[in-house]
């Protein structure tokens, strides 16, 4: 079979997504940190932290070599549970309907990835479900978790009632093809220009056993306010307050050219497009820094030299000129100011 060029990624995840494999290597008894060299990314507030694709990716062959697991992505998919894939997993078991559910998860994708990227389709005998690749190519484990999930969660939905009747994977075969009939139950084929689902017609008037109208309004609400928010087409400051955010949880310094690099442009290209739309590559470092600084600071038992250092920081003098420089105070009286309130918590 001829080889085929290294995967192209771009875009992001749900960083409340990567949160699962932490829970998983915890699970299996590893040291998640450990395994994958970063910090436990943080979901946000109201979930809305993302991590970029290559850093997912980098994430599961980590992950993967350490369990001597090359399976991992498939078994990734029984082990999530609905917190690990926001609000859209709560939204769908709402809905009437598979059938409802599947549109519901069309129209408001670009909470999971960065675009409307799935197509839903029917024929005569069944409906297919295909990313094609305006994803870019992500690579296998990302691939295989990411089917592995989204089947299951569509089993969930139709209580197992309509099996799948074949999947179609971009990458290419592996030497032995059993452990993914075994897992899909289907047909299963390598090689293909998309990845597709696809099942029997009758799935799509299957109804679902925990409907609820009066939820689904709410969280339909609730998703239009977060998707008003992630216009199609992310902006490059979007982009890069995520890659500084990313290089922070891992290699700590966010460099231009680390950053640079995760969002698919050369440095020069970054700064000058940043320039152009009246922000500073600088000014979103700080942002993030300080972002940063204020959660790690909440946490009493976490030592300014560690969060210093956390920060990118060789000197923890250097972190806390720059911390009076953005707050006008030390990060040592901040953090006394948070204990007089009683916002100080124990995380050790």
């Amino acid at each position: 079979m001829q080889s085929r060029a290294a995967p192209h990624v771009h875009g992001t995840i749900p960083a409340v997504f990567a949160v699962g494999l932490f829970d998983y290597l915890r699970s299996v008894g590893k040291d998640a940190e450990a395994v994958l060299g970063r910090t436990e990314p943080d979901p946000g507030e109201r979930g809305e932290g993302r991590v970029p694709m290559q850093t997912w990716r980098e994430m599961l062959e980590r992950a993967s070599i350490a369990l001597d697991d090359p399976m991992l992505g498939l078994h990734l998919g029984p082990a999530f549970s609905p917190r690990h894939a926001g609000m859209l997993s709560y939204l769908l078991p709402a809905c009437d309907t598979v059938g409802e559910a599947l549109a519901h998860y069309a129209r408001f994708e670009r909470l999971f990835y960065d675009d409307d990227i799935v197509e839903i389709r029917t024929d005569e005998t069944s409906v297919h479900v295909a990313w094609g690749e305006s994803r870019g190519r992500p690579g296998r484990l990302v691939d295989d978790c990411a089917m592995s999930t989204f089947v299951r969660a569509i089993d969930e939905l139709a209580s197992s009632q309509v099996p799948l009747e074949e999947i179609h994977f971009e990458h290419d075969a592996p030497a032995d093809v059993g452990p993914y009939e075994r897992h899909f139950g289907c047909r299963v084929v390598f090689g293909g220009a998309t990845t597709r689902l696809t099942w029997p017609l009758r799935l799509l008037g299957t109804r679902i056993r925990a409907a609820d109208p009066v939820f689904r309004h709410a969280l339909y609400e609730q998703a239009e306010s977060l998707l008003a928010k992630r216009p199609r087409g992310r902006t490059l400051e979007a982009r890069v307050r995520d890659a500084i955010a990313d290089v922070l949880r891992g290699e700590g310094d966010p460099t231009l050219e680390a950053v640079a690099r995760r969002v698919e442009l050369t440095a020069r290209t970054m700064r000058r497009r940043l320039d152009d739309d009246g922000t500073s590559f600088r000014d979103l470092v700080d942002a993030a820094r300080l972002e940063l600084a204020e959660r790690l600071l909440r946490d009493a038992k976490t030592p300014l030299s560690e969060i210093a250092q956390r920060l990118g920081y060789s000197e923890q003098s250097a972190f806390q000129r720059s911390f009076k420089r953005w707050t006008g105070t030390t990060p040592r009286r901040h953090r006394e100011a948070l204990r007089a309130k009683g916002r100080l918590r124990s995380l050790r």
